[in-house]
């Protein structure tokens, strides 16, 4: 009888071990409170253990997101079971964040086809309504127009002005930090996004402006380059230093960026006084001056 009782109690064990090593699979999703869920994921020691079953709950959640037209926002990673034994689960807790991109790049989509109106065909050929990089040159035609806007083109850059300002306010709404993000990554999403509104901004006092006569579409069109241009270099140059292992050189090169973005404004904020004080219709391209009588 012992000896009976022995052998079924190592079929047992071998019966579970071998349950251990080959169980798998995920969880239905389970909603909790505050907007969060938690989905599981098991597997044997063979299948990959808790690994395998990690990266199985973040697929599944990842999916449930995608399917509410959301992102997968991770809060925590839970383990339990023993490695051999018993199955090693996963379970994974996490939000469905908005998904940033796509609403942003739906918002960029709307404000083009809104730029699209007749309203503004007296300036189509003459201004860059919608720029796709702030880096790329300035067409030819655009750059050496040394004309300043009719009164039926003024017309047009109102509108313009209206369609932009509404075009802002569609990308800031569509604008969102992910709730995982750390307090670290929070600074860093919102100095990031902070050189292409200073910029944004500054575009908007050009316009005002050209509005005003008080610039010719070419000095326009140059001024909106250079300053879109380095914001664009200064967003780069602090995105790369995000990258940086060294906390003192991170640190170093963010500042960096942030203090030449600072001069540059420095320098735009005299331009555009000077700008301002100007007479309608006097300043050309080449900086000569001529009085309309």
């Amino acid at each position: 009888m012992n000896s009976s009782f022995s052998w079924r109690q190592v079929s047992t064990g071998l019966a579970v071990a071998l349950f251990a090593t080959v169980t798998q699979g995920a969880t239905a999703v389970t909603e909790l409170p505050n907007s969060t869920y938690s989905v599981s994921a098991s597997h044997g020691s063979i299948t990959g253990s808790w690994e395998r079953a990690e990266r199985d709950a973040v697929a599944t959640a990842n999916e449930f997101c995608k399917a509410r037209g959301k992102v997968f926002a991770p809060i925590g990673q839970q383990r339990s079971g023993v490695y051999g034994w018993s199955p090693q689960v996963s379970t994974v807790t996490f939000r469905c964040d908005p998904d940033t991109a796509a609403l942003l790049q739906s918002a960029s989509s709307k404000c083009r086809d809104q730029l699209q109106t007749p309203e503004l065909d007296p300036i189509r050929t003459k201004v860059e309504l919608y720029r796709e990089s702030s880096e790329s040159a300035v067409p030819f035609a655009i750059a050496t127009n040394d004309a300043f806007p009719t009164q039926e083109e003024r017309t047009a850059i109102a509108k313009w002005a209206t369609l932009r300002e509404d075009c802002i306010k569609q990308s800031n709404a569509a604008f969102s930090i992910s709730s995982s993000a750390t307090p670290l990554q929070v600074t860093q999403i919102q100095t990031d996004r902070s050189f292409e509104m200073e910029s944004s901004a500054r575009v908007g006092e050009l316009i005002v402006s050209l509005y005003q006569q008080k610039l010719t579409y070419g000095e326009f069109a140059k001024k909106r380059y250079e300053i879109t241009r380095d914001a664009a270099a200064a967003e780069r140059q602090y995105r790369q230093s995000t990258q940086l292992v060294d906390q003192q050189q991170r640190i170093q090169v963010q500042q960096l960026a942030q203090q030449q973005f600072q001069n540059n404004l420095a320098a735009w904020t005299a331009y555009i006084q000077a700008v301002n004080a100007r007479q309608p219709q006097t300043v050309h391209l080449d900086g000569t001056i001529r009085v309309v009588r």
